[in-house]
């Protein structure tokens, strides 16, 4: 008896189904145009988009610390905020303003935005496009829990000319070290 009324449900819920997936493809047949006029439009927006930006190039560069040159009182625990206060006043002074400005005209970085804006406002175009972050590395700590250290950090910068963006990086890099 349950086996009979078992069966009358389930033959009920594959009908259901078939009926649900029938009206779906009713559906999608009915509106395709709602559904394919947004997805040809979009990807012809996107294309457009995609074709008419200029290309940004990144040069990459990767400097990782040597342990002789971290002092040994700094490796007690306070390597991290040691090393990252290091990187922020490297930073500092690879962007200060002599050498950056030497860089940029050394370099013809900017030739548009020369003579047309302030120096102070290129630096600040300058920085937009230069990223930095930390290395990590998990070392045994005490008991099992295991602590990141800082080993260096890697940084790039971006421009529209690939060899002004690497040879930017590599000034930079060169200052760093």
């Amino acid at each position: 008896h349950t086996s009979l009324e078992t069966f009358c449900f389930q033959m009920m819920i594959d009908r259901t189904l078939q009926q649900n997936i029938i009206h779906y493809f009713d559906l999608l047949k009915r509106g395709k145009y709602l559904l394919l006029c947004p997805v040809i439009v979009s990807l012809i927006i996107g294309c457009t988009v995609a074709f008419k930006l200029p290309p940004v190039y990144r040069s990459e560069a990767k400097i990782f610390y040597i342990e002789a040159q971290i002092p040994e009182w700094a490796k007690l625990g306070f390597i991290n905020i040691y090393l990252e206060a290091m990187l922020l006043f490297i930073e500092a002074m690879a962007f200060s303003g002599d050498q950056a400005v030497t860089a940029i005209k050394e370099l013809d970085l900017y030739p548009e935005l020369i003579d047309k804006i302030p120096m102070a406002d290129i630096l600040a175009h300058m920085k937009e496009n230069y990223k930095s972050k930390p290395l990590y590395t998990q070392v045994p700590g005490t008991g099992s829990k295991a602590t990141e250290i800082i080993t260096g950090f890697e940084f790039y910068f971006e421009h529209r000319d690939p060899v002004k963006a690497f040879q930017v990086a590599n000034i930079l890099a060169t200052n760093f070290v």
